[in-house]
């Protein structure tokens, strides 16, 4: 009964300290043994016993099935009407009506002015998961936006972690574990709850479904388990028994990457890298971690190199800046330098690629998220038994990637420590392998050059032979071409960097002068002035340093409104980050295929080791972004005759993502038959921090649910996918050969 009276609503919302706009009640029904309200109006206000409310306010029938609400306006401006959609009106303006309804109970509240004129409505499933939605605000002018289907338009909007702190409170008040609210969003970072409308959920969005489904089917088993009944099993139960576990990971939250690089023919860097020797060589790489005299070696060259007057101004430049970061002994340092160019005759390298890296670490954060994960893996998936007991750990040679594994072990594993990280004889070659994208450099640069051009159409026209694209039709959702979109984010950038303030310390002490450099850097390669272009390949790290900063930095940047920022890196990310690694199905599956065909062999050892064995075995692998998008391209573009099921498209790949096999064996089949292993596939988008506004240790809370994307993939199915995988990497090597 509490949902159906606005007014036990709002007093929930009050007596809970959840945020609600000033208002006041007036009851004209005995609610609660109120009397008779006193009610003065005047021309631009009104006075509710003893409570004066200004105009404009909300006048809202208690209740909640009533939607008749009105918006008074003042100096007779009249007022607006809201109601249900009707076809494509949910409200309209009355000029002339100005004075209140007299009759009925009705809440008065202040009338807010939205951010972006936008209704925000909140879902909620579990105390964890909550799915928001955008829309046209009615109060608007009253039409409906709707796409070509006639379903109105509603784009998914990021909570902050206030608001998901006010989703989980809503939950808990009023006992609706699925449940609607709307918020309304004022400038200032300020949300208020206006409606709570108890059962509610998303209509048409998959992800929203499969995250419903996985959470809704944990919350059975968790009362079944609390109520000592028995898990219920859909196939033949008692005859399948798990035999192994198999996953990939992506690594945490980690402080956004920086790297400075430029091609040289200066010979003494030559040389230094690689001396007289002659023939293909391979690069050189150098961490900031690394003990004897070769970094100040390249310390010392860097120094003259800054102040030599037979480089460019611009090599000078960057040679300062490398400088610069290698003086300071930033977090992550590495320095590669990489052949480029040989002479046709001698084979002695004439030009290569010098590129200091550095950030890129394992935030606190992004630790406890892996021990979070780590755990919930462990009861979950292996359900806290002798799977636990039997755990492999591989990881690649990146220092996030590594501490990610050994965080995840630590609360995952049962008597494992660092010590065992890349067990056996091809530990060394499976760490490589979780590291390599050297095979598909070529198709991958094609991609982004694909993408580059795509991003460059400056009318509408253009557009509309790429709109298929994933992530393309978001960007033209924003009403303006990709080339405008870009240039708009490139001012936002700008005002960014004007904000940025002095003196203060940042998160992990990063000042103020180092964020303003990081930004103005990256504003730099974004925009050439002289050809008037944009390098696509920056928009990753413009959507990496804005979340970073949204997360860590936001307090220390106010009072600028970070969001059309990071709403507009997000949405340009979604198609340029995914587009990199294929923009058609096949570019995609063979990007994917010549990633992670390497680990995909590892795996059918690992599946033909585990009907070889007796005792259930885990094997757990942790890699980057690359390796999960890889894999995740090659599974849902393999053509297997039982598909895999698409979670979302474009999918996001957060810190954290991974996609686990769980193996089964079949006892009640003959050893020889088809169907006698069989894996459940599952896929999880990682860390869904929606990073506008996280604090602290809210980060491990936003974990996205498990969903299943094959119930029944065979053992020779999966073969079939890694041949598949082989032949096309053999086919590209050919063709890379004959050009």
């Amino acid at each position: 009964m509490v949902l159906l009276d606005r007014r036990s609503v709002y007093h929930a919302l009050v007596r809970n300290n959840i945020p609600v706009v000033r208002h006041v009640v007036c009851s004209r029904d005995g609610h609660n043994g109120a009397g008779e309200p006193v009610v003065e109006e005047y021309p631009n206000y009104i006075i509710v016993n003893g409570v004066r409310m200004d105009k404009p306010f909300v006048e809202k029938p208690v209740n909640s099935e009533d939607h008749n609400i009105r918006i008074y306006y003042p100096d007779q401006a009249g007022s607006r009407h809201l109601f249900r959609k009707v076809e494509n009106k949910s409200s309209e303006y009355h000029p002339d009506v100005n004075t209140i309804r007299r009759e009925g109970s009705y809440i008065y509240e202040e009338f807010v002015e939205t951010d972006s004129a936008a209704d925000v409505k909140v879902y909620t499933v579990g105390i964890d998961y909550a799915h928001a939605e955008s829309r046209k605000s009615p109060v608007v002018d009253g039409e409906v936006q709707r796409d070509e289907n006639g379903k109105e338009i509603r784009f998914n909007t990021p909570l902050s972690e206030y608001e998901r702190q006010i989703a989980r409170k809503i939950v808990k008040v009023f006992r609706q574990r699925v449940c609607g609210f709307d918020v309304l969003r004022i400038a200032g970072g300020k949300s208020y709850v206006c409606d709570v409308n108890g059962w509610s959920f998303v209509k048409g969005n998959t992800e929203y479904y499969n995250a419903a489904s996985a959470i809704i089917c944990e919350i059975f088993v968790e009362e079944m388990r609390k109520r000592g009944l028995s898990r219920i099993t859909a196939d033949r139960p008692g005859k399948r028994e798990l035999r192994g576990v198999i996953a990939l990971f992506r690594h945490g939250d980690r402080t956004p990457k920086q790297k400075i690089k430029l091609k040289t023919s200066h010979q003494p860097t030559i040389n230094l890298a690689f001396g007289k020797t002659t023939g293909i060589q391979s690069e050189i790489v150098i961490k900031g971690t690394d003990t004897g005299s070769t970094l100040q070696q390249w310390r010392d060259l860097f120094t003259l190199l800054a102040s030599s007057d037979e480089i460019s101004s611009d090599d000078r430049s960057k040679y300062q800046g490398m400088l610069d970061v290698m003086e300071r002994e930033a977090e992550g340092l590495k320095l590669q330098i990489k052949p480029q160019k040989y002479h046709p005759e001698t084979k002695e390298i004439i030009q290569c690629q010098v590129i200091l890296k550095w950030g890129g670490w394992l935030t606190d954060a992004g630790r406890m998220q892996a021990r979070n994960l780590g755990g919930k893996f462990n009861h979950r998936v292996l359900r806290g038994g002798e799977m636990a007991h039997k755990i492999e750990v591989f990881s690649n040679n990146e220092r996030r990637v590594r501490n990610t594994a050994v965080e995840f072990a630590a609360t995952c594993a049962s008597n494992w420590d660092e010590s065992q990280m890349n067990p056996g004889p091809r530990g060394k070659e499976i760490c490589k392998s979780l590291d390599d994208t050297e095979k598909a450099k070529v198709l991958i640069e094609q991609s982004k050059k694909n993408v580059e051009n795509i991003m460059h159409l400056d009318t509408p026209e253009e557009c509309d032979e790429w709109r298929h694209l994933p992530g393309f039709d978001l960007i033209c959702q924003l009403k303006v071409t990709p080339k405008r979109a870009m240039r708009h984010c490139f001012n936002l950038i700008n005002e960014l960097i004007g904000h940025i303030p002095e003196g203060k310390s940042l998160h992990r002490n990063e000042s103020c002068t180092l964020v303003r450099s990081r930004w103005t850097k990256l504003a730099e390669g974004f925009y050439n002035e002289k050809t008037g272009k944009y390098d696509t390949t920056k928009v990753s790290d413009i959507f990496d340093y804005i979340s970073y900063d949204v997360s860590y930095n936001q307090e220390a940047l106010f009072p600028l409104d970070l969001y059309p920022l990071f709403e507009l890196a997000q949405a340009l990310n979604n198609f340029v980050g995914i587009g990199e690694y294929g923009t058609t199905p096949d570019l995609k599956s063979m990007i994917g295929a010549q990633i992670i065909t390497p680990l995909l062999t590892q795996w059918r050892q690992d599946l033909n080791d585990l009907q070889q064995i007796q005792e259930p075995k885990t094997r757990l692998y942790f890699s980057s972004e690359s390796h999960i998008q890889a894999l995740y391209n090659v599974l849902y573009h393999s053509g297997q005759t039982t598909p895999f099921h698409v979670v979302a498209d474009p999918i996001q790949l957060h810190y954290l993502s991974h996609i686990v096999m769980k193996v089964y064996k079949y006892n009640d089949m003959d050893p020889g038959a088809i169907g006698r292993y069989q894996m459940e596939v599952l896929f999880s988008s990682g860390i869904d921090t929606n990073a506008f506004g996280i604090v602290k240790d809210h980060h491990v809370s936003s974990l996205t649910p498990m969903i299943r994307i094959h119930n029944n993939l065979y053992y020779h199915e999966f073969e079939s996918l890694v041949t598949d995988c082989i032949d096309k990497v053999k086919e590209q090597a050919e063709k890379n050969q004959s050009i």
